[in-house]
């Protein structure tokens, strides 16, 4: 995305990817169809990798709610552009594989420029 003709994006990207950011993988996982004739068979949902470079943080204290927010909590923000060339978007039901730890996405939220993807993960 440009904003007054300048990809924000593409400048944030070439930012992190000079800085200390954290190599991680997102899995996006597509819910696949019921097997005609099997309906307790369950779904076969596809999974696809992408590498990619971003930052894990704990919440605060006073962050964590024990409902939307919970113990254990992080939040891993991810380069959009670092992720299929910015063309993947993480979502809920995602997972995302930081320092050999796999977490499962709960939330995504992005910011103004699409430069990060802000995700709450959780495992």
């Amino acid at each position: 995305m440009t904003i007054f003709g300048v990809d924000i994006a593409g400048l944030v990207a070439d930012a992190i990817s000079a800085s200390d950011a954290t190599a991680a993988t997102l899995i996006s996982v597509v819910p696949g169809t019921r097997t005609v004739g099997s309906p307790s068979a369950g779904t076969n949902p596809t999974s696809t990798n992408y590498g990619c470079r971003g930052f894990v943080v704990d919440y605060a204290a006073a962050q964590i709610d024990g409902t939307l927010v919970v113990v254990g909590d992080r939040l891993v923000s991810l380069v959009a552009k670092s992720i299929n060339g910015g063309s993947t978007t993480p979502k809920p039901g995602d997972r995302v594989t930081v320092r050999s730890r796999t977490y499962s996405v709960v939330r995504v939220e992005g910011d103004a420029a699409e430069a990060m993807w802000h995700c709450q993960v959780r495992g």
